[in-house]
């Protein structure tokens, strides 16, 4: 996440149809919105597509949103009405715990000085609060999720 200084300059900018504002917008928060729409739905493909289509929202109505430094908060909500929206419509798959590691590693994974003992402990405790936070009720699980 940016500085918030620096995020309101964007949105600024990117409402006036600042391209590369835009583009600094959706490189800082992709993954985040991914990974949201991900644990929502519950499958790949359909966080991916979802994510893509997200994004084409903002660029279409980033012009109204009238507080630049809720962005973040916007974006959580889009994606989340979005992700219901999608749920309505079909019944999701539910990924697989190697899926969620593999994202998980991708994106917050060990270097290569982490000892083995340590990638093993820290992959098996995010499989146990992952498999913690899928048990939850709907509402908590999403609060949890935003946090």
């Amino acid at each position: 996440m940016v500085d918030q200084s620096i995020l309101i300059q964007l949105v600024e900018r990117a409402k006036q149809g600042d391209e590369a504002a835009m583009q600094s917008l959706y490189l800082d928060s992709v993954k985040s919105v991914y990974y949201l729409a991900l644990k929502i739905l519950r499958n790949q493909n359909d966080a991916e597509d979802l994510t893509q289509d997200i994004f084409i929202t903002v660029w279409q109505k980033i012009a109204t949103l009238q507080w630049p430094a809720a962005y973040y908060r916007w974006l959580n909500l889009l994606t989340s009405r979005k992700c219901y929206d999608s749920l309505s419509k079909k019944r999701p798959e539910i990924s697989t715990d190697e899926e969620l590691d593999a994202f998980y590693h991708e994106e917050y994974g060990q270097g290569p000085l982490s000892l083995p003992e340590q990638q093993v402990d820290d992959a098996e405790t995010r499989r146990i609060i992952l498999r913690v936070i899928d048990s939850l009720p709907e509402g908590q699980r999403i609060c949890i999720l935003y946090y």
